[in-house]
């Protein structure tokens, strides 16, 4: 049976089934940063990718006002509105439908490493935002190498290996350069299947700086955040074999 890519990315029932079925802990670290820098409950925040608006929900239900969400897939969009949530946009993939400056908080989580031109998408993060404002990005780090992945990839390590000397040749570089690959396309849809970009943090931390944002903290977990965590991510290089990215900046 072939399967349109389109309706793999973007409106895959499956897709919503598994996002459905995720436990709101999974976005605890994400929404209390968010909260963190939303101490007023009327200042804006945008979900860009909010999918079916887990995030946006769990804001509403603590009383935040002026949240906004924006979603490439149909499908996705209208489980949010499910929920009752307004202020949802349809996003082409390109421009967010947004103008300049708009919010205090911009965010994104689990988005950077589907889209097609990572470098476009982060622009936008900081267009949107208002000066002083804060922007959030969380994905995995697919050149974590001791970290498996369901993606078939990246699943053995001795598929990973070869990350050791793609991290050192980043950590050498001052130049932003983001991996693309395929995705895999199959009627059993598998968690990180459609990632199309291998996304890492060294990358991430080089476009914010070469953009003039303030990088306010960058750790190498999306949802562990403890003493010890903290005491481990302190140690230079460590957080980017971690498996995931998870950054916070300021717009100047």
């Amino acid at each position: 049976m072939k399967i349109k890519k389109i309706k793999f990315n973007y409106e895959n029932r499956q897709y919503l089934k598994l996002f459905e079925s995720i436990d709101i802990n999974f976005y605890k670290k994400y929404i209390c940063y968010v909260k963190n820098y939303l101490r007023n409950k009327r200042a804006s925040f945008l979900d860009i990718g909010c999918g079916n608006g887990n995030v946006l929900a769990e804001l509403a239900k603590d009383g935040y006002k002026n949240i906004f969400g924006c979603e490439i897939s149909s499908l996705f969009l209208e489980a949010a509105r499910k929920k009752g949530l307004r202020n949802l946009y349809h996003y082409g993939g390109k421009v967010l439908p947004f103008s300049a400056n708009s919010f205090k908080v911009v965010g994104s989580f689990g988005v950077l490493e589907h889209v097609d031109d990572p470098e476009v998408f982060l622009s936008e993060h900081i267009r949107v935002a208002k000066k002083f404002g804060i922007i959030i990005v969380v994905c995995p780090n697919f050149l974590s190498p001791f970290f498996p992945f369901p993606q078939p990839r990246l699943n053995k390590f001795s598929k990973r290996i070869v990350n050791i000397p793609k991290i050192l040749g980043k950590l050498k570089s001052k130049e932003c350069n983001f991996e693309k690959v395929s995705p895999i396309i199959r009627k059993d849809f598998q968690p990180d299947d459609d990632m199309i970009v291998m996304t890492n943090l060294i990358d991430i931390e080089t476009f914010f700086r070469q953009k003039k944002c303030k990088i306010l903290y960058s750790a190498g977990f999306l949802n562990r955040y403890n003493s010890l965590i903290k005491i481990i991510e302190s140690i230079p290089v460590v957080k980017y074999f971690f498996p995931s990215c998870f950054l916070v900046a300021e717009k100047l």
